[in-house]
């Protein structure tokens, strides 16, 4: 058999359903990695990937679908009457943010990959600037958060910290959409920004700055759609675009120009669907479109043509959700389908049939939920799946396996030759039949794994035998030990507990102690001043010496602005992360210092050190 791959051929699959099988293995293959690299399946459930930042020999154990709640959920999502109406996971796997209707603002909780526990993130919620915000997305690098507000029908757009997961309202924030902005979603390649406007029956399309967030709106924008669209959706390799339009039960559907954002509707668009169609989404493979039927209380099912985006339904589509469903969306690995289901308050879980598209609930479907479940995000990594509640203000997160992905070895290479090839370990690794416990063994143990590489193995390091200081990862959610790279010590001031301040003298926040060796550290101050108090400007820095701003280059955060910071909500800064060297163990202090006149103003915060080295 021949053939050949043309220049910006997409390979879609994953471990074990690849996008290019071998003949004499279906199961394995090549596909496409999530950082745009090339993967191999190999036997079983091995890969073999091969990325920018370099190579993962991996296995991904054999487990079945399990689907149940995790510990301490439902989570709540704070602030007064928030009313949230949307869920996504950024791509990082880092963060889940709500879009809080009933209080203007944008909730952030940051997310344990192995636990699932959900706890929200310092300064969260982030006011939109806008009212009445509806939904919320993220570009694919996770630079960016969008937020339409229904009420005043416009986008705003934050920067995100990938690390605290604090957002920050980008200059010209909010943007003019059109009459109840209501869904967005992002292009996978933050190419374009898309928002949905219900009163106008049309599309907005924006072209994005990758660099600051800004929206400028692209010719021809906005696009007309079918009526009161309400969500928006993409097809993986970003050339289709879809609309759910409850009022006129259809599906428009549009081909994109990747580089000039321009709509053209495919023949035979807008498709009728069920039912007040409420939110449409694609699969990861992008060979199947699924909409949430809102008064039919069902999932619509349809194959999506690659070359025309006709929209043809799957045979037994409809099929049945429960009462009144609102939200549906794909697994990772395009395996599974989840919908919300408000009035019945149950999350409906299916197992889909890749290749008919046929949709099947699993056993115990649909699970209770919370009280008005609206909007449900499956995690990147496949792991979990999270449904905000309405009615509740509040996330129930569920685990969707037993046995976590994890990878036997992870490699790094710099060019320059810095890393020396250095091999990190997570998870369990199994050499010829037998579990390697990272500290079951005092003495080294040399295996040939897969035959490609003869490493060393001890209860401290693991390394090539040409490297020098390999480390062993960890398996589960435990802390790394005292004096160990990953050692992680944190101190914090609560708002209550707040630092007064006089204008142009330096004050100390808080503070860590730090043993001896080389460490990052990064914190953030948070500012509460009386509603009358004016600011010209602020400081923030870490350093050695208490009520002391430090003066190496890069080490503080100057914002010179003229501002005048309201009674609430507070205004919080980053003080830049900073390398600091210890011989011998030393106090670390986070300050900052402030002009300002009137009344009253109080420093609040914390500051974080990892130890590298």
């Amino acid at each position: 058999m021949g053939g050949f791959l043309a220049v910006s051929t997409t390979i879609h699959g994953t471990v074990g359903a690849p996008g290019i099988p071998f003949s004499d293995s279906p199961s394995g293959g090549i596909y496409e990695t999530p950082s745009g690299g090339v993967g191999m399946s190999l036997s079983g459930n091995s890969f073999l990937e091969l990325n920018p930042n370099g190579f993962t020999l991996g296995y991904r154990p054999l487990s079945a679908f399990n689907f149940s709640g995790v510990a301490g959920s439902p989570f709540a999502v704070s602030g007064p009457s928030p009313v949230p109406d949307t869920v996504i996971i950024t791509p990082d796997n880092l963060h889940v943010l709500t879009a809080n209707s009933g209080s203007n603002n944008v909730s952030v909780l940051s997310m344990n990959s192995v636990t699932g526990k959900l706890t929200e993130v310092l300064g969260s919620p982030f006011p939109t600037g806008g009212a009445g915000c509806r939904a919320v997305s993220v570009s694919p690098d996770g630079a960016h958060v969008f937020v339409p507000n229904y009420t005043d029908g416009t986008v705003s757009v934050f920067s995100r910290n990938s690390v605290t997961g604090f957002l920050t309202a980008v200059a010209g924030s909010p943007f003019v959409a059109g009459a109840h902005a209501y869904g967005t979603i992002v292009s996978p390649d933050g190419l374009h920004v898309f928002v949905t406007n219900a009163a106008d029956n049309n599309l907005s399309v924006y072209a994005l700055n990758a660099s600051t967030g800004f929206l400028t709106p692209v010719a021809g924008s906005p696009f007309a759609t079918g009526n009161s669209p309400y969500s928006v959706g993409i097809s993986p390799d970003g050339k289709y675009v879809l609309t759910a339009n409850p009022s006129s039960n259809s599906i428009s559907v549009f081909s994109r120009n990747s580089i000039t954002g321009f709509l053209t509707p495919v023949v035979g668009s807008p498709f009728l669907t069920g039912l007040s169609p409420r939110y449409v989404s694609v699969t990861p493979d992008g060979a199947h479109v699924l909409v949430a039927n809102y008064i039919a209380g069902t999932v619509s099912v349809y194959s999506l043509n690659q070359l025309t985006g006709n929209l043809t339904a799957v045979v037994g589509s409809p099929f049945l959700s429960d009462v009144n469903t609102t939200g549906v969306v794909p697994s990772s690995d395009g395996l599974h389908i989840f919908a919300s289901n408000i009035t019945a308050n149950t999350l409906s879980v299916f197992s889909m049939d890749p290749v008919t598209g046929a949709l099947t609930h699993i056993v115990g479907s649909p699970f209770a939920a919370g009280v008005s479940p609206i909007s449900v995000a499956a995690s990147p990594d496949g792991l979990h799946v999270t449904v905000v509640n309405s009615g509740g203000a509040s996330i129930n997160v569920f685990q969707t396996a037993l046995i976590p992905t994890f990878n036997l070895m992870t490699a790094t290479f710099d060019p320059s030759g810095g890393t020396n090839g250095i091999v990190n370990v997570s998870g369990l690794l199994r050499v010829a039949g037998q579990t390697i416990l990272n500290q079951d063994f005092a003495d080294k143990r040399y295996a040939a794994l897969a035959g490609l590489i003869t490493q060393a193995f001890s209860a401290k390091s693991l390394t090539l035998d040409h490297a020098a200081g390999g480390l062993i990862g960890t398996p589960t959610n435990d802390n790394a030990l005292a004096g160990t790279v990953g050692e992680y010590i944190q101190a914090r001031v609560a708002s209550g507990a707040a630092v007064p301040l006089t204008t142009n003298v330096a004050a100390t926040v808080t503070s860590i102690a730090l043993t001896a060796g080389d460490w990052d550290v990064e914190g953030m101050v948070a500012y509460h001043s009386d509603g009358t108090t004016n600011v010209n400007d602020i400081s923030e820095g870490i350093g050695t010496v208490a009520a002391t701003l430090p003066v190496a280059p890069g080490s503080v955060n100057c914002d010179y602005l003229t501002i005048v910071l309201p009674a609430a909500p507070d205004t919080a800064y980053l003080a830049p992360r900073t390398r600091i060297s210890l011989a011998a163990p030393a106090t670390i202090y986070l300050v900052c210092l402030a002009h300002f006149t009137i009344s009253t103003l109080a420093a609040y915060g914390q500051i974080n050190a990892r130890r590298v080295r």
